[in-house]
């Protein structure tokens, strides 16, 4: 016991005084944590922006169903790329389909105005249309998703990020969540900017309701009862060539999540696109693989030229200290302790770097949190920050293990010298 405590304090004091010397050795331990942490951080973030904005979010025992897009060219008519009744009613009996939903169009032009302080934007708007019973369970306020006073407006996290993208590019004012909740709105439909359907237009007052990923769709949805009744009362004064409004997705619970493939495949057989969450989650790994990968690529080339370095430096530090550990040696000094003090030394400096690495990871992700937005307008709303610190052991321990691991092999350079030939330096 004596003789370890003793080995314990002969290898701490070495290390504090050969601490200082040695300090550069790992200096690029500060890059790869740094890395690592926007790395790890970044495709987090982008794979959580492409399912909630991009690609749409829907529960687990839930599916999409759209059309197909058969059009090659051009096509005016508003009858094709849209889920027939009788579809719809072949779907809703198909044993485990619950709870069908119908998303709907409003076939006519329209325009959303919206602005505060007597400064508007009027913005020609696509307006579809949902009961309010889609948003049980995930707004408290779904009873209240009907016209009365104002029409309640439910914006689609997909839309927004399309206008703001397009916005940026032609210096129009960008839109965030909490800005347009303040602005007071005013639906026109009847007309828009470039196309005129009637002699009429009829406006309503709107109001945002709430904001979903579920619905992917560039334009504003309202509730599926304010078109209908719109549609009733005055599509005769618009002349429209089509029906008033038409159906273009389907959301369906299915009872029993075991039953998914089944189901669509059964839908699919009807010459229909079907999306489930396993489908989303597929697209969203496509689209951030090549990311993932280059990444990985990038990492991989850091961490060897990290172990490199430190290597060639516990290298030279090994030959500038042969002649002490020569005398170390003679004076009874094993050559484990002489790896040790090495294999410690180097972890210590790991961790002291891997700490710097991380606090320079974590403000360069909020940085890029807070500027993201000016540099790619799309990606406005991905948020990069960490939102707590699980990855710092993680990062600290793989700093003290590849500091360590790059001195091994010095340090058993190191201990193997040969005594005579050193000391006759």
């Amino acid at each position: 016991m004596r003789y370890l405590l003793r080995n314990v304090l002969l290898i701490s004091r070495d290390i504090i005084k050969n601490i200082p010397r040695t300090l550069l050795s790992g200096f690029g331990v500060i890059f790869l944590i740094s890395f690592l942490v926007l790395s790890i951080s970044l495709k987090r973030s982008v794979k959580d922006f492409l399912e909630k904005r991009i690609f749409g979010q829907i529960q687990i025992n839930q599916i999409k169903i759209t059309p197909i897009n058969k059009t090659k060219f051009i096509n005016f008519s508003t009858s094709r790329n849209i889920i027939s009744e009788k579809r719809i009613e072949k779907i809703r009996g198909i044993d485990g389909i619950e709870n069908l939903y119908k998303v709907i169009r409003l076939n006519s032009p329209a325009s959303l105005k919206a602005g505060m302080f007597g400064k508007y934007l009027r913005v020609d708007m696509l307006i579809s249309g949902v009961n309010n019973t889609f948003f049980k369970g995930t707004n408290p306020k779904w009873e209240k998703f009907v016209a009365g006073d104002h029409v309640p407006i439910v914006i689609p996290m997909f839309a927004m990020n399309l206008y703001n993208n397009f916005a940026a590019v032609n210096g129009l004012p960008e839109l965030g969540e909490k800005a347009l909740k303040l602005f007071s709105m005013e639906l026109i439909i009847g007309k828009s900017t470039f196309i005129k359907t009637g002699n009429k237009e009829f406006r309503y007052k709107a109001k945002i309701f709430g904001f979903t990923p579920s619905i992917i769709t560039a334009g504003i949805i309202v509730p599926t009862s304010f078109i209908k009744d719109f549609c009733k009362t005055c599509s005769d004064e618009l002349a429209l060539k089509n029906e008033c409004f038409s159906s273009i997705m389907l959301i369906a619970n299915v009872s029993d999540i075991d039953k998914i493939p089944l189901i669509t495949n059964k839908i699919r057989s009807m010459d229909l696109k079907v999306e489930s969450q396993m489908d989303i989650a597929d697209k969203t790994e496509k689209a951030v693989f090549l990311m993932d990968v280059t990444l990985s690529l990038i990492m991989t080339i850091m961490l060897i030229l990290t172990i490199l370095a430190i290597f060639n430096s516990y290298l030279a530090i090994s030959y500038n200290r042969s002649h002490r550990f020569s005398i170390q040696r003679i004076l009874g000094a094993t050559k484990l302790r002489i790896v040790m003090t090495f294999v410690i030394e180097a972890g210590l400096i790991g961790i002291f770097y891997g700490i710097m690495g991380y606090i320079l990871g974590y403000y360069l992700l909020n940085y890029m949190s807070d500027n993201i937005a000016r540099w790619v307008p799309m990606l406005k709303g991905m948020n990069l920050r960490l939102e707590n610190h699980n990855l710092m052991f993680m990062s600290l321990t793989l700093a003290a293990i590849v500091s360590s691991i790059s001195a091994l092999f010095p340090a058993i350079i190191a201990s193997n010298k040969q005594l005579f030939n050193d000391m006759k330096k």
